[in-house]
């Protein structure tokens, strides 16, 4: 789903080495792009306060600026996104077949990058195709099958790729993010929450309203001009096609509407339309209606009030500190045994992280039935301490993050049962039983402690410990697989 990002990523980390620098420049880099396109779109805004409002909002988006410092695909999609407007809107211009051959290429670059705009690029192709159709009558024939062969194999034939990509995700039940009760449920309240730091219906509807508003706008001016290539028009109909397009997949097919990062194309988006609005109202001879920019200036400032150094908007309790990861290894120390460390599900990638970035070799996280296992230690997110946090008391915390760290009261009351050893082996089976513990044993909660000297061939695979729970017949009921290597 992060096509582009992990091939930039890899090579990176061949040429430079695994390091949070080297894997993230793909993002660094894209934001470049991503403000170069941001430049010369918003270059086209005729008045300056309008203009200077655009630029600020664009270039400090809240929550859309962290992507560009983050190994994920979010940053390499939106520069080209960016980047494909511009080019289409000087398609549009130009009718040049060097704009349309990049409009599509970053199109479509866009959409491996992520390929919830697959939508997206559907539209600009039938976007493309139509602009191209106005111009069609003063090219030869020559030209027209070059166009043609632009249009099929640099759009056609990527879309259907993608299409067929994307029906076996469905297939492996993979296009699980998001929702499909409505547009504005899903996609404007999840936004605005990253927004503004709220998601009341008033200030959804308000959007909905500043939409309509451009569509008004995008009209008269096609009435007045008989042109929709002007950058109003063609970017407003653009918006209103492809959002028209996921409302009518959802009710035929069911998709999800793509929910706060995975919509986030959208944010400059509006705001160019609602730019580009204003200032057609200011050329229009309503030079007050300018100030109306003003509010734009509320999503830098949120990003300026918000910065800090240790954790991103959006998923703050995923950015775990070294301290906390020092202060669990030193409970572990005290205990003189492994750590039974409990926390939420997705924390358990992320605190493998933080150690390695320590350069630290951390106990895994017991998640399966957090928050209610037997449990030394939890790591917990500010939203749920109350119903977690019972008989534990607070060690230490990270306020920036949200994340509090708490060890149990009375401590846990250990017995040893089972004591055992096996002799050396060497060979190339996959598995390798280490120990079958009694039925008769498993009454109580288990702490299973093993120390495996192991010695591997350089280029070998993976090692793990494999946790396998079976009933009478055989059937599983619990598996879990703890990568070693």
């Amino acid at each position: 789903n992060h096509l582009t990002n992990s091939a930039i990523g890899v090579l990176s980390a061949k040429l430079f080495g695994v390091h949070p620098f080297s894997v993230r420049i793909g993002s660094v880099l894209a934001f470049l792009v991503y403000a170069w396109g941001i430049w010369h779109i918003g270059s086209r805004v005729k008045d300056r306060v309008v203009r200077w409002c655009l630029w600020c909002a664009l270039l400090l988006i809240p929550f859309v600026l962290d992507f560009f410092s983050m190994f994920r695909g979010y940053a390499p999609e939106m520069a080209a996104w960016i980047l494909g407007l511009e080019m289409m809107i000087r398609f549009a211009a130009t009718g040049a077949a060097r704009h349309l051959i990049a409009a599509l290429l970053c199109l479509v670059m866009a959409t491996v990058s992520m390929v919830v705009l697959l939508p997206t690029l559907a539209v600009g192709l039938a976007v493309l195709g139509l602009l191209q159709l106005r111009s069609w009558g003063a090219i030869d024939k020559r030209e027209r099958f070059r166009r043609a062969a632009y249009l099929l194999l640099l759009g056609a034939l990527p879309l259907l790729l993608l299409v067929r990509w994307i029906l076996e995700f469905k297939e492996h039940g993979m296009l699980v993010y998001g929702g499909n009760d409505s547009f504005l449920q899903v996609t404007v309240r999840s936004l605005l929450l990253l927004l503004t730091g709220s998601d009341d219906l008033w200030l959804c509807w308000s959007v909905v309203g500043l939409v309509g508003v451009c569509a008004i706008a995008a009209v008269l001016a096609f009435w007045r001009t008989r042109d929709w290539s002007a950058p109003l028009v063609l970017l407003t109909c653009f918006l209103i096609l492809e959002v028209g397009l996921r409302v009518m997949m959802a009710a035929a097919t069911g998709s999800n509407y793509p929910p706060d990062r995975t919509g986030m194309h959208y944010v400059p988006w509006a705001l160019c339309c609602l730019a580009l609005t204003i200032d057609d109202l200011v050329s229009r001879g309503w030079g007050w209606i300018r100030w109306a920019a003003l509010p734009m200036l509320a999503f830098p400032l949120r990003t300026i009030t918000t910065a800090n150094l240790d954790h991103v908007l959006i998923w703050p309790e995923q950015c775990i500190p070294e301290k906390l990861v020092r202060r669990v290894l030193q409970k572990q120390a005290d205990l003189g045994r492994p750590v039974v460390l409990g926390s939420h599900e997705q924390l358990k990638q992320c605190w493998l992280y933080a150690a390695r970035q320590a350069d630290l070799t951390a106990p895994f996280i017991q998640w399966e039935r957090f928050p209610e296992g037997f449990d030394d230690l939890r790591l917990i997110d500010r939203r749920v301490v109350e119903g977690a946090a019972e008989g534990f008391e607070l060690v230490d915390s990270a306020t920036g993050p949200g994340l509090y760290l708490f060890r149990r009261k009375a401590p846990l009351l250990e017995h040893r049962i089972l004591e055992f050893s096996k002799p050396p082996r060497s060979g190339r089976d996959e598995f390798y039983d280490l120990v079958d513990i009694p039925d008769s044993f498993m009454r109580e909660a288990l702490l299973v402690q093993l120390e495996v000297p192991a010695t591997m061939l350089e280029r070998s695979p993976g090692l793990g410990v494999v946790v396998e729970i079976t009933d009478t017949l055989q059937n599983n009921l619990y598996y879990d697989n703890l990568p070693l290597s």
